[in-house]
């Protein structure tokens, strides 16, 4: 099975690949809504959910800039560009933001 792994409207192209490709550990948030920290520290250790059904998993965020770089602990399935991520510290959502896979 082939899987779609990017999509570049401004050159109308779908780019597909395998199951593996969909994997990745890191990626930038922007358009950030801070709700627990002014400001996060460095490598500060969350909960992070990509997708709404998604059961999330344990990562590090960095702020750098305007936006977060999200390091998870262990490889995730289809961290997907325009969807929210939103963190957590145990039950506290500490933000969110959109879901960039490169630092925008």
């Amino acid at each position: 099975p082939m899987f779609v792994i990017a999509i570049h409207p401004e050159e109308n192209t779908v780019v597909l690949g395998t199951r593996e490709e969909l994997q990745g550990k890191t990626f930038y948030v922007k358009s950030i809504n801070s709700m627990k920290y002014a400001t996060i520290p460095d490598g500060l250790e969350v909960s992070a959910k990509i997708r709404y059904r998604n059961e999330g998993g344990k990562a590090s965020i960095y702020s750098e800039g305007d936006c977060w770089r999200v390091v998870f602990h262990t490889s995730m399935d289809s961290i997907t560009p325009g969807q929210s991520a939103v963190f957590y510290d145990n039950e506290d959502v500490i933000g969110g933001g959109i879901i960039e896979l490169s630092k925008p």
